[in-house]
């Protein structure tokens, strides 16, 4: 059943779920936290909760969404940078010889920001229970010991609290 109206509301519950929110009744006065408990607590039909399982990549879309729109924007200047590196997924054997041969590297970061303070950083996205593998260790020993900075973010909250460490602190 596709619900008559959807609420522009997407949250994280716990960092482990991201919870999407309908109100088929279209009344877009209640408050929030009042839905929200009211869909979690209660079997009404008229509130819909749908409950999806938190993914490196919905992380990662959260992130770069986030960063883009606070200092990415034309009236930021200096404007900061945020992409991503396509490293992995599954291709055939011709598409990863390809890749190999104009570079791609095994390990290498999810994210590298450019932050407008001149300070670069590779971010590596791991769920609460996510490891590193054993080339991503190895990209992060490369990487620091050029002395770059490298991070393991678990959360949207962590990555904010780094780019607002990183916009406070000068270049070093």
């Amino acid at each position: 059943m596709i619900p008559k109206a959807v609420l522009n509301c997407t949250l994280y519950f716990n960092n482990i779920y991201k919870i999407y929110i309908y109100n088929n009744n279209n009344n877009y006065k209640k408050n929030i936290f009042k839905f929200i408990l009211k869909s979690l607590l209660t079997k009404n039909t008229k509130y819909r909760v749908q409950m999806k399982k938190l993914t490196e990549n919905n992380l990662q879309q959260s992130i770069v969404l986030w960063y883009n729109n606070i200092y990415c924007l034309k009236h930021n200047n200096p404007r900061g940078m945020i992409f991503s590196i396509p490293n992995g997924g599954t291709r055939n054997i011709r598409e990863a010889m390809t890749f190999k041969a104009t570079g791609l590297l095994k390990g290498v970061s999810d994210l590298i920001v450019i932050f407008p303070n001149n300070k670069l950083c590779f971010i590596e996205l791991k769920l609460q229970k996510g490891i590193q593998s054993d080339e991503q260790k190895d990209f992060e020993c490369r990487v620091s010991s050029l002395g770059f900075e490298y991070h393991l973010i678990r959360s949207l909250e962590d990555f904010i609290t780094l780019t607002n460490f990183n916009q406070l602190c000068p270049n070093q």
